[in-house]
């Protein structure tokens, strides 16, 4: 058999797919694989034949991210108006008073709350 043959056929039976990556795909790439103590060619074959069988969940997770996010946003608000208006109606104090007190220490937005005091 020739050699032009045999090369031939080897690479027909290894289904070779080749692509590019930019520099900072393949640097994280890179980063990823050490963290697992694999190769990048190993990891990539992984995220690729993971992504054609449908295990990437990265969709959907995101979209149930941004649900519980969402109920959150509404949990607090009920939370919100349910102790202003207990505040209220208790007679612990002035109606004004009462919707400072919630503006000032419910209403802080989601991405401040790791930052105020407890």
């Amino acid at each position: 058999m020739s050699r032009t043959r045999k090369t031939a056929t080897r690479k027909s039976r290894l289904n070779v797919i080749g692509f590019r990556l930019s520099a900072q795909d393949t640097l994280e790439l890179g980063n990823r694989a050490t963290a697992l103590g694999i190769s990048a060619h190993l990891l990539a074959r992984s995220y690729v034949a993971s992504a054609l069988r449908g295990d990437d969940n990265s969709r959907d997770n995101a979209e149930q991210l941004e649900e519980l996010r969402l109920e959150l946003v509404a949990t607090r608000g009920d939370l919100a108006l349910a102790t202003e208006a207990l505040l209220q109606r208790r007679g612990a104090t002035e109606p004004e008073r009462a919707t400072k007190w919630v503006e000032e220490n419910l209403n802080i937005p989601i991405d401040e709350l790791d930052d105020s005091p407890r």
